[in-house]
């Protein structure tokens, strides 16, 4: 199998970029009292800060430390008879990395200018084992054969696959595209596959919410809309408040189906997601997608090395996503598709 990719955030690909900052010599007897004077103030604590080590023994006194007072671009907010005050004998300027390292790699390069802080778990990258990567294989190639029925038909190559990991890599549902040709967004397989599998849950979670025991109590259980065991309590009490389910809650205990929407579940499809499929995918929580291709048609696709949806600040889920797999195999197999 061709190379597996997996798409890293922004920053773990990135080089050295260097921004300068203000050191400050400082005697070790004095640290403390320096150390204790800088950290009420704003500049010396500017986020853009955060990923280098405060302190560095000095290159060539051995009884002097440097500290990192600021960036040279608030140098003009120094007081500097404050800074002589507490203990700051001199004052000069370095390049330091300007973005923290996510990967060894870059560790062990931003770190020569100036110590550094890793700023993720190395464990963020994964490998795959061979039988894993065997299981990626099979599940792409039967997207690919979906994605072939439906390119036969005029529609788009494309097609997807919704698996759980948890029983033995089960397919769950599959779905294809149906745009025929035309810029719908809506019928395309991941946007078709996330609403039927969405329905599926709704229908089979009918009825079910969760109540207190007691209000009194901090307990609660899953019961039927018609099963309230609060019911013989009703002249001695009010309703019983249905709570917010927690993030750490287990999914089972809510739902017979054993599915919050696409929790834990992986995705394989054909072709990279449009930005639209991307935001959609979020919003189903799924855990992991896989895709051959590049994206192609109308627009730009939304998980790529440029726009990555799936690791977007802000947003209340993030997915991984690896891609290039089979890539030849499918542009191969799309080209051999005799359309209607």
């Amino acid at each position: 199998m061709q190379d597996i990719k997996q798409l890293l955030p922004i920053g773990y690909t990135r080089g050295l970029e260097l921004h300068p900052i203000l050191l400050g010599k400082v005697h070790k007897t004095k640290i403390n009292a320096v150390l204790a004077y800088i950290k009420h103030i704003p500049i010396y604590q500017a986020e853009e800060l955060d990923h280098l080590k405060r302190i560095h023994k000095h290159p060539t006194e051995n009884d002097f430390l440097n500290i990192v007072l600021c960036s040279v671009k608030d140098k003009d907010k120094l007081n500097n008879q404050e800074l002589e005050a507490a203990g700051v004998e001199e004052i000069t300027t370095i390049e330091v990395s300007k973005y923290p390292p996510y990967t060894k790699e870059q560790y062990e390069k931003f770190k020569i200018p100036w110590p550094v802080n890793m700023k993720n778990k190395v464990n963020d990258i994964i490998t795959f084992k061979s039988n894993e990567l065997a299981k990626i294989e099979e599940f792409m190639k039967r997207a690919i054969e979906l994605a072939k029925m439906t390119y036969s038909k005029g529609n788009r190559f494309n097609a997807c696959l919704l698996v759980d990991p948890s029983k033995n890599n089960e397919v769950l549902m599959d779905a294809v595209d149906e745009t025929g040709g035309l810029i719908e967004s809506i019928n395309h397989c991941v946007m078709r596959l996330t609403d039927k599998f969405g329905k599926f849950c709704c229908e089979k979670n009918k009825g079910i919410k969760k109540v207190k025991k007691n209000r009194n109590e901090s307990s609660f259980e899953v019961v039927q809309e018609d099963q309230n065991p609060l019911e013989e309590e009703k002249s001695a009490s009010t309703d019983p408040v249905p709570p917010k389910r927690k993030a750490t809650d287990d999914i089972q205990e809510y739902f017979p189906t054993g599915y919050y929407y696409c929790s834990n579940l992986d995705l394989y499809l054909v072709m990279e997601p449009c930005i639209m499929c991307s935001m959609a995918l979020v919003h189903s929580r799924i855990r992991r997608v896989f895709y051959s291709i590049p994206y192609e048609g109308p627009g730009t696709g939304g998980i790529n090395e440029k726009l990555q949806i799936n690791n977007l600040q802000g947003l209340n889920h993030k997915y991984a996503v690896f891609y290039n797999i089979l890539s030849s195999f499918a542009l191969s197999e799309r080209d051999s598709v005799h359309k209607l």
